[in-house]
């Protein structure tokens, strides 16, 4: 019990710390979320632990020495604090020209500007673009499925609809055409078809960095009816004390964002360094909690529920 004391008090001293960084306007991405209630049945099988490495298709879009990680606050399905439409990937930054490249092996389906081709809301929305449809295919409930990888808001494009690539190949540079706001690239998994409504998240496809992990969270309420919107911190356990580290948001129930076929999350973040963490969050005043263990290279599934 005294342990369990000394924790509270040190989580409640971390979300003490981060309510004064929001009400003095920082952007740690968070403010108040509370769901008016649950949303539709959600997935509640268990996925099979060897998926963990599987899963993992898409190596790193740049060469070595450019940044890697995607923004943590604008993670797909979120607007980025009600700033933005609600994401349908990840960004990662880096300067205008970086070198993009194909982060797995597979055939050109688009290459060149979003119009007059519609792959996003509307055209000019990624601007030059390129999608590849992956050699490989998802074995889902369905039978096989087709994976298709899209890279926007390119400068240039340096490949053609019908060319085959593999993993490692230049596609193109960095840039900020469509509605980006500053340079960088947007990428997005798409499952079944290339479409818009057809995506899920990146970040459960994406090879973490050396020494990271990765996170999946399913939130549902007692009947197992998700629970989207609501912001769980995640708090990392030191030497020193607890320290907040992240938010992972559920998903919205809106544009069709939903849950990857293998997992059945409704929420999933990762390059989270390897380490013992809390996930935390209140969902109507109700608290829910469990501790995980990020490992290296790995994914951790957790599934919370809620008594509402």
């Amino acid at each position: 019990m005294g342990e369990l004391s000394v924790l509270r008090k040190e989580i409640d001293k971390a979300r003490t710390s981060l309510s004064i960084q929001v009400d003095a306007g920082a952007d740690t991405g968070l403010g108040p979320r509370s769901p008016s209630g649950p949303g539709s049945l959600w997935p509640t099988f268990e996925p099979p632990s060897p998926i963990s490495e599987e899963h993992f298709w898409l190596d790193s879009p740049f060469p070595g020495g450019f940044n890697q990680l995607y923004s943590p606050g604008y993670q797909f399905g979120s607007t980025g604090g009600g700033r933005y439409r609600i994401h349908h990937g990840v960004d990662i930054g880096n300067p205008v020209g970086t070198p993009v490249l194909a982060t797995a092996s597979g055939e050109v389906v688009h290459a060149g500007p979003d119009n007059p081709t519609l792959l996003g809301p509307y055209n000019d929305f990624y601007g030059n673009s390129v999608v590849i449809r992956l050699d490989r295919k998802l074995n889902t409930s369905r039978g096989e499925q087709d994976v298709f990888v899209l890279y926007g808001h390119l400068v240039s494009v340096d490949v053609q609809e019908g060319q085959w690539v593999g993993a490692g190949d230049y596609l193109g540079g960095v840039g900020m055409t469509g509605i980006a706001i500053g340079p960088h690239l947007h990428m997005e998994v798409r499952i079944g078809q290339n479409s818009y409504l057809h995506t899920v998240n990146p970040a459960l496809w994406m090879r973490p960095a050396a020494y990271t992990g990765t996170v999946a969270v399913r939130l549902l309420s007692a009947a197992g009816r998700t629970w989207p919107g609501v912001q769980l911190s995640l708090y990392r356990y030191e030497e020193a004390g607890v320290r907040w580290y992240r938010v992972v948001e559920t998903y919205p129930e809106k544009e069709s964002i939903g849950p990857d076929p293998s997992w059945g999350e409704n929420g999933a973040l990762s390059h989270i360094p390897v380490g013992t963490y809390l996930l935390s969050g209140f969902v109507n005043g109700e608290e829910v909690r469990q501790e995980i263990s990020v490992r290296d290279g790995e994914t951790t599934f957790v599934e919370l529920r809620t008594q509402q």
